[in-house]
């Protein structure tokens, strides 16, 4: 089993139907395990060493909320798509969740794939610089820009280091890793930056890379 990528960070429309797909080879069963994430535990998560390595397990005590196993119908040496209902995985309309599974495969490369799965009804769309930042959020279904979204710029460490709002265009413009102090972990590569854009329940983000 894979899902639709190791590593991935998959994003779904709110008013979607919410499947998620699974790549499906010779396991007839599978552990599926969840978490949802609140803001402040994304970038720790992802910050993680060989957090989304297939071959390694994440074990941290208490931390999935949901463990469930799954009967998978299908052909031996046959190569199919299933999809994972999430909807119990997401019992409130928006939200985040960190998804591994157990395949229980020889292959330690297929052992453990997981994913980020957001369930959203915002787009962002992002110029990044020294200097400044364009954010442009939209509704994902229609294409409209939303206004008063709040934006957050923050580093890698979850560390906020801006905050303000979309306008009646959902465009905003923000300073720079440069004008904002932000350190780069080498010195061959710009700073990541990590945009989050909250509205009511609803919440997405995405990050300068």
């Amino acid at each position: 089993v894979r899902s639709r990528g190791l590593g991935d960070v998959y994003k779904r429309q709110a008013y979607s139907d919410l499947k998620y797909p699974l790549y499906v080879v010779n396991a007839p069963e599978i552990m599926v395990e969840a978490v949802r994430l609140g803001k402040e535990d994304i970038l720790p998560l992802l910050a993680a060493q060989k957090i989304f390595w297939a071959s390694e397990k994440f074990s941290k005590k208490n931390f999935f909320q949901v463990q469930k196993k799954i009967q998978l119908p299908i052909e031996r040496n046959k190569k199919e798509v299933l999809p994972l209902n999430l909807k119990e995985f997401f019992p409130e309309k928006y939200g985040i969740i960190f998804l591994q599974l157990d395949t229980f495969l020889e292959d330690k490369w297929s052992r453990y794939p997981k994913a980020l799965l957001q369930v959203t009804e915002f787009g962002i769309t992002a110029k990044f610089s020294p200097e400044n930042n364009i954010v442009w959020v939209t509704e994902l279904g229609s294409g409209r820009p939303v206004p008063e979204v709040a934006i957050q710029v923050r580093d890698d460490a979850n560390k906020i280091h801006w905050k303000g709002k979309t306008d009646e265009r959902g465009l905003v413009e923000t300073p720079g890793w440069k004008a904002l102090g932000i350190k780069s972990q080498s010195r061959w590569s710009q700073p990541q930056q990590w945009i989050f854009a909250a509205k009511g329940d609803d919440f997405t983000f995405r990050s300068s890379e």
